[in-house]
């Protein structure tokens, strides 16, 4: 019964520190929304600072967890928070919804919306 008792514990704190582990998602990428007409690439840009640059500009901000944030030249706050494969963008009360996307694809979305 007491080695039931010890396996049973040792199994349980070997499920709690894996369940304590978080993987930090990739920020880094090339980002689209639902109708290909929003594009932008995040990159590193020093450690721990990120960032955020379409064809209308750039945005710096830090990484906090699983988003960049910073603040935009108006002085407003914003986020890109990550979750695997998707993304939100959040600026003066308006989120955006974002899909990961190869370069490929953004390369030629670019190439689109620049005409």
């Amino acid at each position: 019964m007491t080695k039931i008792a010890i396996i049973s514990a040792l199994a349980l704190s070997l499920f709690l520190s894996c369940q304590s582990e978080k993987v930090s998602p990739n920020l880094i990428g090339y980002w689209s929304d639902s109708s290909g007409m929003a594009i932008f690439q995040v990159q590193p840009v020093a450690e721990g600072k990120y960032s955020i640059s379409s064809s209308l500009g750039a945005l710096q901000g830090l990484r906090v967890e699983n988003a960049v944030r910073g603040v935009t030249d108006l002085k407003d706050s914003f986020a890109f928070e990550v979750k695997g494969d998707s993304a939100v963008y959040s600026v003066l009360g308006v989120t955006i919804q974002y899909h990961r996307i190869p370069k490929t694809a953004f390369d030629s979305l670019n190439t689109v919306l620049n005409k």
